[in-house]
């Protein structure tokens, strides 16, 4: 079953050559005590499409798909990774 993100169904990652190529991922995990409650990508307002801009790249998994730098790859992070950009131990 397809998760929501944002009351948005996901059923599969957002494509890499769509997304953003600069997201600020250590601004993008929200805490709610020892869990993660949201997980929002900032891209510059410039490649931003539309009202959602770059937050879509989160998949059913949960996990935060980020473009690559160079050839376009995307990376998939799972919670320990976030919660580690977060600084939560």
């Amino acid at each position: 079953m397809p998760s929501t993100v944002g009351g948005r169904r996901r059923d599969r990652p957002t494509p890499a050559s769509s997304a953003a190529p600069h997201l600020d991922v250590k601004d993008a995990v929200e805490r709610d005590g020892d869990r993660t409650a949201a997980v929002t990508p900032r891209a510059p307002a410039s490649h931003q499409t539309g009202a959602a801009g770059a937050a879509d790249d989160v998949d059913a998994t949960g996990r935060f798909v980020v473009p690559g730098l160079i050839d376009t790859h995307a990376h998939l992070l799972g919670r320990e990774h976030l919660d580690a950009m977060a600084g939560a131990g």
